[in-house]
């Protein structure tokens, strides 16, 4: 973690080491770890290929291990109010990744989506889960209902250069950020205008 100044968007201090040893995906690199608006931290330890158990830590510095199997977690997501997660696991037989959502306060979970395929998921201002498909240079966009009882509803299509790795909203739910990642290009940042499904690459 480091200090960082929103208005002016600079970094005001030194960076400070808050958790080591997590989880990454072999395939982008991405640690296993989500903040939620409450100061919550859910975060799964262990190595690229390890069997992890979800770990969170609040505000006071408690940390406390959840009642539910290892398993080989990717792109972990908290809801806005801290009570969901969002994350993508590979089936231990398939190594086909689908979204699961985790209910922390009643240890239960549930698994979203079966097709595979997908990127990272997240949750839109109003806490339903969103996630992007991907086919070629085509991307979409779906949001759906935590409780897997809706259809998925598609928020926009786009297109896109190599994967997208993720989708991350707007407070107001007006703009979603996904990240395409290109053999040649590498990493970018892509803003889609829901009102007008335009990109903006800023």
């Amino acid at each position: 973690a480091i200090p960082f100044d929103l208005s002016k968007l600079k970094v005001t201090g030194e960076p400070l080491a808050v958790l080591s040893h997590l989880r990454t995906e072999s395939t982008i690199g991405h640690a296993q770890y989500s903040f939620a608006a409450n100061g919550l931290l859910v975060y799964a330890p262990g190595g690229a290929n390890d069997l992890s158990r979800l770990v969170t830590r609040n505000r006071a510095g408690r940390v406390d291990t959840l009642p539910f199997e290892p398993a080989q977690f990717g792109c972990l997501s908290l809801s806005p109010d801290g009570t969901r997660l969002a994350a993508r696991l590979a089936d231990p037989g398939t190594g086909q990744w689908d979204v699961w959502v985790y209910d922390l306060a009643h240890g239960t979970r549930l698994r979203l989506t079966t097709s595979g395929g997908l990127n990272c998921p997240g949750f839109s201002p109003d806490g339903r889960v969103s996630y992007v498909t991907r086919s070629g240079a085509d991307a979409t966009i779906f949001t759906q209902s935590t409780t897997g009882r809706e259809s998925p509803t598609v928020v926009t299509a786009l297109k896109v250069n190599g994967l997208s790795s993720a989708s991350r909203w707007s407070p107001d739910g007006r703009h979603i950020a996904v990240y395409p990642v290109g053999a040649s290009t590498g990493s970018a940042v892509m803003v889609v205008g829901l009102d007008s499904a335009a990109p903006v690459h800023p």
